[in-house]
C-alpha cells in the first residue's frame, strides 16, 4: 500500500471512530434499550425469542439436512 492508502484508510477509521463517540454519547443507556425499559409484556418477550428461533435459516437448513 501506498501511503496515501494508509493516508485514507487511518483518516476513515478515526473518522468512524469519533463519530460513533460522540453520537453514542447522546443514545439511551444500554440496560433501557436492550430491556426496553422492562416496560414490554411477556407475551411480547415469548413471540420475539420464538421469531428469533424460528429464522429464515431455520427453514432452509432443516429441509437441507433432511
Amino acid at each position: 500500500m501506498r501511503p496515501l492508502d494508509w493516508i485514507v484508510l487511518v483518516t476513515s477509521l478515526v473518522s468512524i471512530v469519533l463519530y460513533a463517540s460522540t453520537a453514542g454519547a447522546a443514545a439511551t443507556p444500554w440496560n433501557r434499550y436492550l430491556l426496553a425499559g422492562r416496560s414490554m409484556p411477556w407475551y411480547a418477550m415469548g413471540l420475539s425469542i420464538m421469531a428469533t428461533q424460528a429464522s429464515a435459516v431455520t427453514f432452509i437448513s432443516t429441509t437441507g439436512q433432511s
